[in-house]
Protein backbone atom coordinates (compact mmCIF):
# COMPACT_ATOMS: atom_id res chain seq x y z
CA UNK A 1 0.00 0.00 0.00
CA UNK A 2 2.77 2.39 0.93
CA UNK A 3 4.67 1.59 -2.25
CA UNK A 4 1.61 2.43 -4.35
CA UNK A 5 1.28 5.70 -2.45
CA UNK A 6 4.89 6.61 -3.21
CA UNK A 7 4.45 5.84 -6.91
CA UNK A 8 1.31 7.98 -7.06
CA UNK A 9 3.06 10.89 -5.39
CA UNK A 10 5.96 10.61 -7.81
CA UNK A 11 3.58 11.09 -10.74
CA UNK A 12 1.76 14.11 -9.28
CA UNK A 13 4.28 16.78 -10.37
CA UNK A 14 4.13 15.48 -13.97
CA UNK A 15 0.41 16.20 -14.12
CA UNK A 16 1.14 19.92 -14.04
CA UNK A 17 1.69 21.28 -17.53
CA UNK A 18 4.28 24.06 -17.54
CA UNK A 19 3.61 27.13 -19.66
CA UNK A 20 6.09 28.83 -21.93
CA UNK A 21 6.83 32.49 -21.31
CA UNK A 22 7.02 34.73 -24.35
CA UNK A 23 9.01 37.89 -23.96
CA UNK A 24 9.36 40.93 -26.09
CA UNK A 25 12.60 42.86 -25.95
CA UNK A 26 13.88 42.66 -22.33
CA UNK A 27 15.92 45.82 -22.84
CA UNK A 28 14.88 49.17 -24.28
CA UNK A 29 16.56 50.58 -27.40
CA UNK A 30 15.88 54.04 -28.80
CA UNK A 31 17.68 55.68 -31.71
CA UNK A 32 16.45 59.26 -31.44
CA UNK A 33 18.21 62.63 -31.42
CA UNK A 34 18.34 64.42 -28.08
CA UNK A 35 17.73 67.93 -29.35
CA UNK A 36 20.67 68.73 -31.67
CA UNK A 37 22.56 65.59 -30.58
CA UNK A 38 22.06 62.40 -32.66
CA UNK A 39 22.15 59.50 -30.23
CA UNK A 40 21.16 55.95 -29.44
CA UNK A 41 20.01 55.16 -25.91
CA UNK A 42 19.85 51.78 -24.19
CA UNK A 43 18.21 50.78 -20.93
CA UNK A 44 19.46 47.40 -19.72
CA UNK A 45 16.76 45.99 -17.48
CA UNK A 46 17.49 44.11 -14.23
CA UNK A 47 16.39 40.47 -13.90
CA UNK A 48 13.87 41.42 -11.21
CA UNK A 49 12.28 44.39 -9.46
CA UNK A 50 13.49 45.87 -7.12
CA UNK A 51 16.70 46.05 -9.10
CA UNK A 52 19.06 48.43 -10.82
CA UNK A 53 18.80 49.15 -14.53
CA UNK A 54 21.69 50.65 -16.51
CA UNK A 55 21.09 53.59 -18.82
CA UNK A 56 23.60 54.19 -21.60
CA UNK A 57 23.60 56.89 -24.28
CA UNK A 58 25.98 57.05 -27.22
CA UNK A 59 26.33 60.37 -29.04
CA UNK A 60 27.04 60.17 -32.76
CA UNK A 61 29.21 62.67 -34.68
CA UNK A 62 30.68 63.99 -31.44
CA UNK A 63 33.87 65.81 -32.46
CA UNK A 64 37.09 64.92 -30.62
CA UNK A 65 37.51 67.22 -27.65
CA UNK A 66 34.05 68.77 -28.05
CA UNK A 67 32.72 69.62 -24.58
CA UNK A 68 29.41 68.02 -23.69
CA UNK A 69 27.49 67.53 -20.47
CA UNK A 70 25.09 64.59 -19.99
CA UNK A 71 22.69 64.44 -17.04
CA UNK A 72 20.24 61.76 -15.99
CA UNK A 73 17.10 61.74 -13.87
CA UNK A 74 14.79 58.86 -13.07
CA UNK A 75 11.08 59.64 -12.99
CA UNK A 76 9.13 57.13 -10.84
CA UNK A 77 5.53 56.10 -11.57
CA UNK A 78 4.35 58.79 -9.13
CA UNK A 79 5.62 61.52 -11.47
CA UNK A 80 8.12 64.37 -11.51
CA UNK A 81 7.28 65.56 -8.00
CA UNK A 82 8.59 62.28 -6.56
CA UNK A 83 11.74 62.18 -8.73
CA UNK A 84 15.22 62.50 -7.22
CA UNK A 85 17.59 65.28 -8.34
CA UNK A 86 19.58 65.20 -11.58
CA UNK A 87 22.86 63.25 -11.56
CA UNK A 88 25.75 63.46 -13.97
CA UNK A 89 26.18 60.51 -16.30
CA UNK A 90 29.64 58.95 -16.29
CA UNK A 91 31.61 58.82 -19.57
CA UNK A 92 32.99 55.45 -20.54
CA UNK A 93 36.77 55.24 -20.47
CA UNK A 94 36.79 53.12 -23.63
CA UNK A 95 34.47 55.43 -25.57
CA UNK A 96 34.35 59.15 -24.86
CA UNK A 97 31.06 59.49 -26.77
CA UNK A 98 29.19 57.05 -24.49
CA UNK A 99 27.80 57.85 -21.04
CA UNK A 100 26.20 55.61 -18.42
CA UNK A 101 24.10 56.08 -15.30
CA UNK A 102 22.45 53.65 -12.84
CA UNK A 103 18.64 53.63 -12.63
CA UNK A 104 17.27 51.97 -9.48
CA UNK A 105 13.81 50.50 -10.09
CA UNK A 106 12.42 50.11 -6.58
CA UNK A 107 8.80 49.36 -7.44
CA UNK A 108 6.68 48.00 -10.27
CA UNK A 109 5.13 50.43 -12.72
CA UNK A 110 5.98 52.70 -15.65
CA UNK A 111 9.12 54.78 -15.09
CA UNK A 112 10.86 57.30 -17.32
CA UNK A 113 14.57 57.61 -17.94
CA UNK A 114 15.13 61.33 -18.62
CA UNK A 115 18.35 62.27 -20.38
CA UNK A 116 19.65 65.79 -20.96
CA UNK A 117 22.56 66.59 -23.28
CA UNK A 118 24.02 70.11 -23.40
CA UNK A 119 26.96 71.72 -25.14
CA UNK A 120 27.89 74.34 -27.72
CA UNK A 121 25.23 73.03 -30.13
CA UNK A 122 22.46 73.56 -27.61
CA UNK A 123 20.50 71.52 -25.05
CA UNK A 124 18.13 68.63 -25.63
CA UNK A 125 16.05 66.37 -23.38
CA UNK A 126 14.41 63.04 -24.04
CA UNK A 127 12.19 60.72 -21.96
CA UNK A 128 12.45 56.96 -22.40
CA UNK A 129 9.54 54.90 -21.01
CA UNK A 130 10.69 51.98 -18.86
CA UNK A 131 8.10 49.40 -17.81
CA UNK A 132 9.15 47.67 -14.60
CA UNK A 133 6.97 44.57 -14.52
CA UNK A 134 7.07 41.13 -12.99
CA UNK A 135 9.34 38.76 -14.93
CA UNK A 136 7.48 36.04 -16.85
CA UNK A 137 6.98 32.74 -15.06
CA UNK A 138 9.56 30.18 -16.04
CA UNK A 139 8.67 26.57 -16.60
CA UNK A 140 10.48 23.81 -14.74
CA UNK A 141 12.92 21.68 -16.67
CA UNK A 142 12.19 17.92 -16.78
CA UNK A 143 15.30 17.21 -14.72
CA UNK A 144 14.20 19.62 -11.97
CA UNK A 145 10.69 18.13 -11.93
CA UNK A 146 12.20 14.64 -11.56
CA UNK A 147 14.50 15.73 -8.71
CA UNK A 148 11.69 17.46 -6.79
CA UNK A 149 9.33 14.52 -7.30
CA UNK A 150 11.97 12.07 -6.07
CA UNK A 151 12.77 14.13 -2.98
CA UNK A 152 9.08 14.62 -2.15
CA UNK A 153 8.42 10.88 -2.48
CA UNK A 154 11.43 10.05 -0.32
CA UNK A 155 10.29 12.50 2.36
CA UNK A 156 6.74 11.12 2.41
CA UNK A 157 7.81 7.47 2.46
CA UNK A 158 10.36 8.15 5.22
CA UNK A 159 7.81 10.00 7.39
CA UNK A 160 5.26 7.23 6.84
CA UNK A 161 7.68 4.42 7.74
CA UNK A 162 8.81 6.23 10.87
CA UNK A 163 5.21 6.75 11.96
CA UNK A 164 4.39 3.11 11.28
CA UNK A 165 7.41 1.94 13.29
CA UNK A 166 6.58 4.19 16.23
CA UNK A 167 2.94 3.08 16.28
CA UNK A 168 4.01 -0.57 16.52
CA UNK A 169 6.04 0.21 19.63
CA UNK A 170 3.16 1.93 21.43
CA UNK A 171 1.57 -0.12 24.21
CA UNK A 172 -1.75 0.48 25.88
CA UNK A 173 -2.25 -1.32 29.25
CA UNK A 174 0.56 -3.69 28.40
CA UNK A 175 -0.88 -4.64 25.03
CA UNK A 176 0.56 -3.61 21.64
CA UNK A 177 -1.51 -1.56 19.25
CA UNK A 178 -3.49 -3.68 16.80
CA UNK A 179 -2.21 -3.88 13.19
CA UNK A 180 -5.39 -2.18 11.97
CA UNK A 181 -4.78 0.75 14.30
CA UNK A 182 -1.19 0.98 13.04
CA UNK A 183 -2.45 1.16 9.47
CA UNK A 184 -4.96 3.88 10.37
CA UNK A 185 -2.27 5.95 12.11
CA UNK A 186 0.02 5.54 9.09
CA UNK A 187 -2.62 6.66 6.60
CA UNK A 188 -3.68 9.61 8.77
CA UNK A 189 -0.06 10.74 8.98
CA UNK A 190 0.39 10.44 5.20
CA UNK A 191 -2.87 12.30 4.55
CA UNK A 192 -1.89 15.04 6.99
CA UNK A 193 1.49 15.42 5.32
CA UNK A 194 -0.11 15.68 1.88
CA UNK A 195 -2.74 18.10 3.20
CA UNK A 196 -0.16 20.47 4.67
CA UNK A 197 1.91 20.25 1.48
CA UNK A 198 -1.15 20.96 -0.66
CA UNK A 199 -2.27 23.90 1.49
CA UNK A 200 1.17 25.47 1.22
CA UNK A 201 1.13 24.99 -2.55
CA UNK A 202 -2.33 26.52 -2.96
CA UNK A 203 -1.45 29.44 -0.70
CA UNK A 204 1.72 30.15 -2.67
CA UNK A 205 -0.14 29.94 -5.99
CA UNK A 206 -2.92 32.24 -4.76
CA UNK A 207 -0.38 34.78 -3.49
CA UNK A 208 1.56 34.66 -6.76
CA UNK A 209 -1.60 35.11 -8.87
CA UNK A 210 -2.77 37.97 -6.65
CA UNK A 211 0.60 39.69 -6.90
CA UNK A 212 0.62 39.30 -10.68
CA UNK A 213 -2.88 40.76 -10.99
CA UNK A 214 -2.03 43.79 -8.85
CA UNK A 215 1.46 44.59 -10.08
CA UNK A 216 1.73 43.36 -13.65
CA UNK A 217 -0.03 44.11 -16.91
CA UNK A 218 0.79 40.66 -18.22
CA UNK A 219 -1.94 39.87 -20.73
CA UNK A 220 -3.15 36.78 -22.48
CA UNK A 221 -5.24 36.26 -25.57
CA UNK A 222 -8.48 34.36 -25.95
CA UNK A 223 -8.91 33.43 -29.62
CA UNK A 224 -12.13 31.92 -31.00
CA UNK A 225 -13.13 31.34 -34.65
CA UNK A 226 -16.36 33.24 -35.31
CA UNK A 227 -17.73 30.81 -37.94
CA UNK A 228 -16.45 27.36 -37.08
CA UNK A 229 -13.01 25.75 -37.49
CA UNK A 230 -10.51 27.28 -39.92
CA UNK A 231 -9.80 25.48 -43.19
CA UNK A 232 -6.70 25.95 -45.36
CA UNK A 233 -7.21 28.18 -48.39
CA UNK A 234 -10.41 29.78 -47.09
CA UNK A 235 -10.59 33.10 -45.22
CA UNK A 236 -11.64 32.74 -41.61
CA UNK A 237 -12.34 35.28 -38.92
CA UNK A 238 -10.92 35.06 -35.42
CA UNK A 239 -12.32 36.82 -32.37
CA UNK A 240 -9.23 37.91 -30.41
CA UNK A 241 -9.75 39.26 -26.91
CA UNK A 242 -7.03 40.77 -24.75
CA UNK A 243 -7.67 39.94 -21.10
CA UNK A 244 -5.98 40.55 -17.76
CA UNK A 245 -5.92 38.48 -14.59
CA UNK A 246 -8.84 36.06 -14.44
CA UNK A 247 -10.41 37.18 -17.70
CA UNK A 248 -11.11 40.89 -17.29
CA UNK A 249 -11.05 42.44 -20.76
CA UNK A 250 -8.46 45.15 -21.38
CA UNK A 251 -9.95 48.61 -21.84
CA UNK A 252 -6.86 50.81 -22.14
CA UNK A 253 -5.62 50.42 -25.74
CA UNK A 254 -3.72 53.16 -27.59
CA UNK A 255 -2.66 53.36 -31.26
CA UNK A 256 0.89 52.47 -32.26
CA UNK A 257 1.94 53.53 -35.77
CA UNK A 258 -1.70 54.26 -36.47
CA UNK A 259 -2.87 50.73 -35.56
CA UNK A 260 -4.70 49.52 -32.48
CA UNK A 261 -3.02 46.12 -32.68
CA UNK A 262 -0.15 44.53 -34.61
CA UNK A 263 -0.68 40.78 -35.02
CA UNK A 264 1.92 38.34 -36.33
CA UNK A 265 0.82 34.85 -37.34
CA UNK A 266 3.46 32.17 -37.98
CA UNK A 267 3.09 28.50 -38.94
CA UNK A 268 4.89 26.44 -36.32
CA UNK A 269 7.35 24.98 -35.83
CA UNK A 270 8.87 25.40 -39.31
CA UNK A 271 7.89 29.09 -39.77
CA UNK A 272 7.05 28.63 -43.45
CA UNK A 273 4.17 31.12 -43.35
CA UNK A 274 4.27 34.66 -41.98
CA UNK A 275 1.44 37.19 -41.69
CA UNK A 276 1.69 40.73 -40.32
CA UNK A 277 -1.87 42.01 -39.93
CA UNK A 278 -3.73 44.71 -38.06
CA UNK A 279 -7.00 43.38 -36.61
CA UNK A 280 -10.03 45.63 -36.47
CA UNK A 281 -10.97 46.70 -32.96
CA UNK A 282 -14.66 46.10 -32.23
CA UNK A 283 -14.43 47.51 -28.73
CA UNK A 284 -11.49 48.14 -26.39
CA UNK A 285 -9.79 44.80 -25.92
CA UNK A 286 -11.77 42.92 -28.59
CA UNK A 287 -10.42 42.53 -32.13
CA UNK A 288 -11.34 40.68 -35.33
CA UNK A 289 -8.48 39.07 -37.24
CA UNK A 290 -8.87 37.64 -40.75
CA UNK A 291 -6.66 34.64 -41.54
CA UNK A 292 -6.46 32.67 -44.77
CA UNK A 293 -3.81 30.07 -44.03
CA UNK A 294 -2.20 28.41 -47.08
CA UNK A 295 -2.00 24.92 -45.56
CA UNK A 296 -3.22 22.84 -42.66
CA UNK A 297 -1.34 22.85 -39.38
CA UNK A 298 -0.81 24.82 -36.21
CA UNK A 299 -0.27 28.57 -36.24
CA UNK A 300 0.94 30.78 -33.41
CA UNK A 301 -0.32 34.34 -32.94
CA UNK A 302 1.77 37.15 -31.44
CA UNK A 303 -0.29 40.30 -30.91
CA UNK A 304 1.21 43.61 -29.74
CA UNK A 305 -0.99 45.98 -27.73
CA UNK A 306 0.05 49.38 -26.41
CA UNK A 307 -1.51 51.21 -23.45
CA UNK A 308 -1.83 54.96 -23.04
CA UNK A 309 0.91 54.73 -20.38
CA UNK A 310 3.40 53.34 -22.87
CA UNK A 311 3.38 49.75 -21.61
CA UNK A 312 3.57 47.35 -24.54
CA UNK A 313 2.30 43.79 -24.11
CA UNK A 314 2.61 40.81 -26.43
CA UNK A 315 -0.33 38.39 -26.32
CA UNK A 316 0.15 34.86 -27.61
CA UNK A 317 -2.17 32.07 -28.63
CA UNK A 318 -2.48 29.12 -31.03
CA UNK A 319 -5.00 28.29 -33.72
CA UNK A 320 -5.33 25.04 -35.69
CA UNK A 321 -6.18 24.98 -39.39
CA UNK A 322 -7.76 21.96 -41.03
CA UNK A 323 -6.99 20.50 -44.50
CA UNK A 324 -8.17 22.38 -47.57
CA UNK A 325 -6.92 24.12 -50.71
CA UNK A 326 -3.28 25.23 -50.81
CA UNK A 327 -3.95 28.93 -51.46
CA UNK A 328 -3.47 32.12 -49.50
CA UNK A 329 -4.95 35.59 -49.41
CA UNK A 330 -4.25 38.03 -52.26
CA UNK A 331 -6.03 40.96 -50.63
CA UNK A 332 -6.42 42.07 -47.03
CA UNK A 333 -8.89 44.19 -45.02
CA UNK A 334 -6.07 46.62 -44.15
CA UNK A 335 -3.75 47.88 -46.95
CA UNK A 336 -0.80 47.61 -44.55
CA UNK A 337 -1.40 43.87 -44.02
CA UNK A 338 0.91 41.45 -45.82
CA UNK A 339 2.01 37.81 -45.78
CA UNK A 340 4.63 35.57 -47.32
CA UNK A 341 5.40 31.89 -47.80
CA UNK A 342 9.01 30.86 -47.35
CA UNK A 343 11.34 27.94 -46.61
CA UNK A 344 11.63 26.24 -43.19
CA UNK A 345 13.97 27.81 -40.68
CA UNK A 346 17.54 26.68 -41.25
CA UNK A 347 17.08 26.19 -45.01
CA UNK A 348 19.92 27.34 -47.26
CA UNK A 349 17.60 29.86 -48.97
CA UNK A 350 17.20 31.79 -45.71
CA UNK A 351 20.56 31.17 -44.03
CA UNK A 352 22.69 33.46 -46.20
CA UNK A 353 23.01 37.23 -46.53
CA UNK A 354 20.69 37.56 -49.56
CA UNK A 355 17.03 36.68 -50.01
CA UNK A 356 15.07 36.50 -53.26
CA UNK A 357 11.83 38.40 -52.68
CA UNK A 358 10.48 37.90 -56.19
CA UNK A 359 9.58 40.36 -58.95
CA UNK A 360 13.31 40.70 -59.59
CA UNK A 361 13.96 42.14 -56.12
CA UNK A 362 16.62 40.93 -53.70
CA UNK A 363 17.15 41.92 -50.07
CA UNK A 364 20.63 41.88 -48.61
CA UNK A 365 21.76 41.79 -44.98
CA UNK A 366 24.58 44.33 -44.92
CA UNK A 367 25.28 44.46 -41.18
CA UNK A 368 26.53 43.13 -38.94
CA UNK A 369 29.19 41.26 -40.87
CA UNK A 370 29.88 37.60 -40.19
CA UNK A 371 27.82 34.45 -39.88
CA UNK A 372 27.11 34.78 -36.14
CA UNK A 373 25.96 37.64 -33.91
CA UNK A 374 26.96 37.95 -30.23
CA UNK A 375 24.18 37.77 -27.66
CA UNK A 376 23.41 40.59 -25.19
CA UNK A 377 25.23 43.12 -27.38
CA UNK A 378 23.67 46.05 -29.22
CA UNK A 379 23.80 45.32 -32.95
CA UNK A 380 22.94 47.42 -35.99
CA UNK A 381 20.83 45.10 -38.14
CA UNK A 382 21.06 46.66 -41.59
CA UNK A 383 19.30 45.57 -44.80
CA UNK A 384 19.20 46.89 -48.37
CA UNK A 385 16.76 46.30 -51.22
CA UNK A 386 18.26 45.69 -54.67
CA UNK A 387 16.44 45.95 -57.98
CA UNK A 388 16.57 43.61 -61.03
CA UNK A 389 19.85 45.24 -62.12
CA UNK A 390 21.52 44.24 -58.85
CA UNK A 391 21.79 47.83 -57.67
CA UNK A 392 19.99 49.41 -54.71
CA UNK A 393 16.53 50.72 -55.58
CA UNK A 394 16.06 54.48 -55.73
CA UNK A 395 14.16 54.84 -52.43
CA UNK A 396 11.89 53.00 -50.06
CA UNK A 397 8.39 54.20 -49.29
CA UNK A 398 7.08 54.86 -45.78
CA UNK A 399 5.56 51.74 -44.26
CA UNK A 400 3.27 52.87 -41.44
CA UNK A 401 5.39 56.00 -41.15
CA UNK A 402 8.75 54.23 -41.00
CA UNK A 403 11.40 52.85 -43.34
CA UNK A 404 10.58 49.31 -42.26
CA UNK A 405 9.57 46.87 -39.56
CA UNK A 406 11.55 43.92 -38.20
CA UNK A 407 9.89 40.92 -36.55
CA UNK A 408 12.24 38.57 -34.70
CA UNK A 409 11.51 35.00 -33.55
CA UNK A 410 13.81 32.43 -31.97
CA UNK A 411 13.41 28.91 -33.32
CA UNK A 412 11.63 27.79 -30.12
CA UNK A 413 9.44 30.94 -30.26
CA UNK A 414 10.24 31.81 -26.66
CA UNK A 415 11.78 35.11 -27.81
CA UNK A 416 9.70 37.48 -29.93
CA UNK A 417 10.40 41.14 -30.72
CA UNK A 418 8.87 43.81 -32.94
CA UNK A 419 11.60 46.33 -33.75
CA UNK A 420 11.50 49.65 -35.61
CA UNK A 421 14.34 51.72 -37.11
CA UNK A 422 14.20 53.87 -33.99
CA UNK A 423 14.36 50.83 -31.70
CA UNK A 424 11.93 48.96 -29.49
CA UNK A 425 10.14 52.04 -28.14
CA UNK A 426 6.77 52.79 -29.73
CA UNK A 427 7.11 55.93 -31.86
CA UNK A 428 4.53 57.98 -29.95
CA UNK A 429 6.29 57.36 -26.65
CA UNK A 430 9.56 59.10 -27.59
CA UNK A 431 7.84 62.43 -28.13
CA UNK A 432 7.32 65.17 -25.51
CA UNK A 433 4.31 64.38 -23.33
CA UNK A 434 5.01 60.70 -23.76
CA UNK A 435 2.47 59.53 -21.22
CA UNK A 436 -0.43 61.51 -22.64
CA UNK A 437 -2.55 60.23 -25.50
CA UNK A 438 -1.75 61.95 -28.80
CA UNK A 439 -4.47 63.60 -30.83
CA UNK A 440 -5.01 62.41 -34.43
CA UNK A 441 -3.35 65.59 -35.69
CA UNK A 442 -0.30 65.07 -33.46
CA UNK A 443 -0.05 61.44 -34.50
CA UNK A 444 -0.21 62.36 -38.23
CA UNK A 445 2.49 64.97 -37.72
CA UNK A 446 4.74 62.49 -35.90
CA UNK A 447 4.26 59.89 -38.64
CA UNK A 448 5.09 62.44 -41.35
CA UNK A 449 8.22 63.49 -39.47
CA UNK A 450 9.46 59.90 -39.33
CA UNK A 451 8.62 59.28 -42.98
CA UNK A 452 10.74 62.25 -43.98
CA UNK A 453 13.83 60.47 -42.58
CA UNK A 454 13.68 57.64 -45.13
CA UNK A 455 16.65 57.86 -47.48
CA UNK A 456 17.69 55.42 -50.18
CA UNK A 457 17.19 51.67 -50.15
CA UNK A 458 18.69 50.86 -46.75
CA UNK A 459 16.99 50.34 -43.41
CA UNK A 460 18.61 49.45 -40.08
CA UNK A 461 17.32 48.40 -36.68
CA UNK A 462 19.11 48.70 -33.30
CA UNK A 463 18.59 45.54 -31.26
CA UNK A 464 20.37 43.27 -28.81
CA UNK A 465 19.51 39.56 -28.92
CA UNK A 466 18.74 38.55 -25.31
CA UNK A 467 20.03 34.96 -25.49
CA UNK A 468 21.88 32.54 -27.78
CA UNK A 469 20.03 30.46 -30.36
CA UNK A 470 18.86 30.46 -33.95
CA UNK A 471 16.62 33.37 -34.87
CA UNK A 472 14.44 34.09 -37.88
CA UNK A 473 14.23 37.72 -39.01
CA UNK A 474 11.25 38.94 -41.04
CA UNK A 475 12.28 42.28 -42.57
CA UNK A 476 9.45 44.34 -44.07
CA UNK A 477 9.80 47.39 -46.30
CA UNK A 478 7.51 49.10 -48.81
CA UNK A 479 8.50 49.59 -52.45
CA UNK A 480 6.37 50.40 -55.50
CA UNK A 481 3.26 50.50 -53.29
CA UNK A 482 3.71 46.91 -52.08
CA UNK A 483 5.07 45.50 -48.83
CA UNK A 484 8.18 43.36 -49.46
CA UNK A 485 9.30 40.80 -46.89
CA UNK A 486 12.81 39.42 -46.61
CA UNK A 487 13.53 36.34 -44.47
CA UNK A 488 16.91 35.73 -42.80
CA UNK A 489 18.08 33.12 -40.31
CA UNK A 490 20.94 34.09 -38.01
CA UNK A 491 22.87 32.29 -35.28
CA UNK A 492 23.35 34.15 -32.02
CA UNK A 493 26.05 33.00 -29.61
Amino acid sequence: MIRRLAIALTLVPFLVTPTRAHLNSPNVYLEEAVGPWPAISTVQMPPAVPGEARVEIKLYDLHPGEPVHVRFREIPPAGDDAAPPWVDATPLSADASSFIAPMPLMRLGVWKARLEVSGARGTGTIDIPVAATMPPSRSMTPSLILILATLSSFLLVTATLITRALSRDVYTAGRPVKPRTTTIITWVTAAGFLGVLGMHGLAWRHFNDLLAMRTSRSMRAIVTPTAGPLVAGKPGELDLRAVLGKGRQVEDVAPDHGKMMHAVVVKVPEMTYFLHAHPRMVEPGQFLLTLQAPEAGRYEIFADVLSSYGVADTLTSFVDVGPGDATRATSFPDPDDSDTVTKPIGDAATSGTTYDIGSGLTMRRVSPAGTTIPASTLADLGFELDGPDGKPVDALQPYMGMAGHLLILRDDRVVFAHVHPMGTVANRMSMPGAHAAMSPEEHAKAMASMASRIEGARVSFPFGFPSPGRYRLFVQVKYQDAVRTGVFDVDVR
